[in-house]
Order: structure tokens, then sequence, then C-alpha cells
């Protein structure tokens, strides 16, 4: 009798155990290589399409779930967001009230922002961090690309003599300067150079009070500099350093090879 009860109770307690099991939630066996995750944003990559020495426009490609409420928009920062340059201001893609276009969107969507340099000296970066944020200026995900600049907001380009005397030059400047700087700005020049300039030349810079075009400017825009030599006796000039400045302060120079033989004798 005792054994039969004993082996009635070890039955019970057999088929207790497997309906608890039974209960028990599987768990759910994921394959190697796969990995299941809730749809989230992502910036997938950039593409520049525009630029000056100061300034660029970028395309981008990205997904943001069309469940996310709101609008949201897409910025960046140089070198990175925990460490932003204050000598950038950036216009980010998408508008209030409704921001970007959500879901999975490529560069034939055209959705672009842009960066631009307002400091003065240059800057070269070599990072960018580009991020989508909601209208409270919340990052809701974020990239940080490998992208090298140098940044200017002065360059000059190159210069082409239009006119040469043994004792006078002109010369057409082709050069950049950021239309969004303020004040006028002047083109000058040193012979040989700004560090070691020689008494021996006038120079009439180009601009004058009102200062010289801003933007990209070419050689037909007939920019020039005019430089007359001052010097009693011969003097030859191997370079020449063409510089854009402003009340005594040179934002950008560039050293020339410029062969000349000067003298003001009359023959």
């Amino acid at each position: 009798m005792k054994k039969k009860l004993l082996f009635v109770v070890l039955l019970v307690f057999i088929i207790s155990l497997f309906i608890g099991y039974s209960q028990v939630p599987k768990k759910k066996i994921v394959k190697p290589g796969i990995r299941i995750h809730k749809a989230q944003c992502r910036i997938i990559g950039i593409r520049p399409v525009s630029q000056t020495p100061a300034k660029v426009f970028f395309k981008v490609e990205y997904f943001i779930p069309t469940t996310y409420r709101g609008a949201y928009f897409i910025g960046a920062y140089i070198p990175n967001a925990s460490a932003q340059s204050s000598k950038f201001s950036y216009n980010p893609a998408g508008r209030r009230p409704n921001g970007v276009p959500k879901g999975s969107k490529t560069y034939s969507d055209n959705i672009r922002f842009d960066v631009q340099y307002i400091g003065v000296d240059p800057m070269t970066t070599n990072t960018i961090e580009v991020a989508i944020y909601n209208s409270s200026s919340q990052n809701v995900c974020s990239k940080v690309f490998n992208w090298s600049k140098t940044w200017k907001r002065f360059k000059i380009d190159g210069i082409k003599r239009i006119f040469t005397s043994q004792e006078r030059v002109k010369v057409q400047v082709q050069y950049y300067i950021d239309p969004t700087y303020t004040g006028p700005c002047n083109i000058g020049a040193y012979i040989p150079n700004k560090v070691s300039p020689s008494s021996k030349f006038a120079f009439v810079p180009a601009g004058g009070a009102a200062g010289v075009p801003k933007g990209q400017v070419h050689f037909r825009d007939n920019v020039v500099v005019d430089i007359r030599y001052t010097g009693t006796t011969a003097y030859t000039s191997r370079t020449i350093e063409m510089v854009i400045f402003r009340s005594g302060r040179n934002f950008e120079t560039s050293v020339i090879n410029w062969g000349q033989r000067w003298s003001n004798e009359v023959y």
C-alpha cells in the first residue's frame, strides 16, 4: 500500500513538472549572422555637390521611419558634436513645420544641407558629424564621416600681366573672397616678399576705398594691381607676393615666381 501511494505521489510530481515547463515561453532561436531589431533612423552617407573655399553643399542619404512623429531635420557639426567649432555656421536640411521627408532617401532625392566657414585664418578639418534631430533640437541619430578640407575665406589663384615696361607692370588678379565677409578688402603686392620687401617699389593696390569685388573673380573681371619701380639702379626680381588685405591686416598671401628686370634708365 505504501509503495502504491509513493508511486502515485511521484507520478503527480512528474506530471506537474511537465505542465509547468510547457507553460514557459519558448526562446526564439536566431540563426548566426542574422540580427532582429526595430527600424530606427540612420545616416547612410554624404556627398559634396558644390563648394567654394569657404562653403560646401552636401547631399545626404538617410532613413527615418515613417512611424516617427513630428518634424525632423538634418544638420552637421565640425569636427564633431562633442567638440563643435564656433568657426562654422550650418544651414540644415528641412524647413519648419514639416522637416525632411521620412522613409529611405538617396542622393537622387536631392536633400541638402550646407556648411559655411566664418573664421578668418585658414583652417583644416578632417571629420564631420551629420545628425538627424527633432523639432526640440534633440539628436535622434548621427554618424561621423572622415572628410578633409582646408577652409579659406580668401584665396589668391594667380596673376596675369597686362602691361609690362622696365619701370612699370600691371597685373590682373584671379582670386576668391567670401561674399559673406563684411567690409572692404584690397589686393596688393610685395617684391620679393612681404617678409623682406624692397623699398624700390611703389604699389597701387586694387580696390580703392570701396574694395575689390567679392566672390570668385576671374582675370576677365579686370581687377588690376599697378607696380612701379622707384629705384635709381637696375634691379632683378625673382618673386612677387600677392596679398588680400584690409586696413593693414593680411588675410591671404601667395608667393609667385616672377622674373623681371627693373630699371628707370632712359636709353
